[in-house]
C-alpha cells in the first residue's frame, strides 16, 4: 500500500516561489551599440545612455564589459554573452524614443561642457554657439588620427590673431544618443583651442533650450 504525505502550506509556497524564480529573473538583453574601442576600454550606448567602461566593469544597467580590444568588445548581461564590433548594435526590448534629448548642467563659469566622440575616441568639448563649426587644435587632431593636412587650407581669427587652419569633414560625431555624420570642422594649427569647441556645424541640427543653468539639446528623428 502506497502512503501519500500531504504537503504543508509552507512547502507548497516554496515550490511556487522556486518554480517562478526563473521567470522573475529573466530579462531581455539591453539595447547596446559600440561607439568606440581603444585598448582595454569601450564606449557603449546602452539603452540610450553613453557609458565608458573598462574591462571587467559593469554599467548601471547591469551590462558587463568582459573585454575590449581595438577590434571588438565582449559584453555579458546576466550570463548572455555577445561579441560586438565598432558601430555594431544589439537591439533588446528597449524602445528608442522618437526624440533624443541630452541635458547639460552649467559649470561655475556658466559654460556647458560635455564628452563627445570623434573618430571613435571620447574627448572633452565646450558647447560654443558662437563658433560656426567644430573647432579643435592640430595637436588634438593628431591624437585623434585626423588627416587635417588633406583638408582645405584657410585662416581663422583667434585671440592671438589670424592663424592657419584646415577645414575638414568629420565622418561621425557622437554626443550621448545624438549621432551626426560628415560634420564640418576647423583644425587650428597649434595648441588652440585647448579643448574642442562644439560649434554650430553640429548644434544647428538640434533644438537648444536653456533655463536656470540647464541646457537641453534635442534632436528630431
Amino acid at each position: 500500500m502506497k502512503v501519500f504525505s500531504q504537503a504543508s502550506p509552507l512547502q507548497i509556497l516554496l515550490v511556487l516561489i522556486l518554480g517562478w524564480a526563473p521567470l522573475a529573473l529573466a530579462a531581455d538583453f539591453p539595447d547596446v551599440e559600440v561607439n568606440g574601442l581603444f585598448g582595454s576600454q569601450a564606449v557603449l550606448t546602452i539603452n540610450g545612455k553613453q557609458r565608458l567602461l573598462k574591462n571587467g566593469q559593469k554599467s548601471p544597467e547591469g551590462l558587463l564589459l568582459v573585454s575590449a580590444t581595438l577590434e571588438k568588445a565582449v559584453v555579458d548581461f546576466r550570463g548572455d554573452r555577445r561579441t560586438l564590433r565598432l558601430s555594431q548594435r544589439v537591439a533588446g526590448s528597449y524602445k528608442k524614443r522618437s526624440q533624443e534629448v541630452v541635458t547639460l548642467n552649467a559649470d561655475s563659469l556658466g559654460q556647458y561642457r560635455t564628452q563627445i566622440i570623434i573618430n571613435g575616441q571620447p574627448v572633452s568639448s565646450l558647447v560654443d554657439t558662437g563658433a560656426s563649426v567644430i573647432a579643435l587644435s592640430s595637436a588634438q587632431a593628431d591624437s585623434l588620427g585626423i588627416d587635417y593636412l588633406a583638408g582645405r587650407k584657410g585662416q581663422v581669427v583667434t585671440a592671438n590673431g589670424r592663424v592657419t587652419s584646415y577645414f575638414v569633414e568629420l565622418p561621425e560625431v557622437v554626443l550621448a544618443g545624438i549621432k551626426q555624420r560628415n560634420v564640418s570642422a576647423a583644425v587650428v594649427q597649434g595648441f588652440y583651442p585647448e579643448e574642442v569647441l562644439l560649434g554650430m556645424s553640429f548644434l544647428r541640427a538640434l533644438k537648444l533650450e536653456e533655463s536656470a543653468g540647464v541646457m537641453s539639446l534635442t534632436q528630431q528623428y
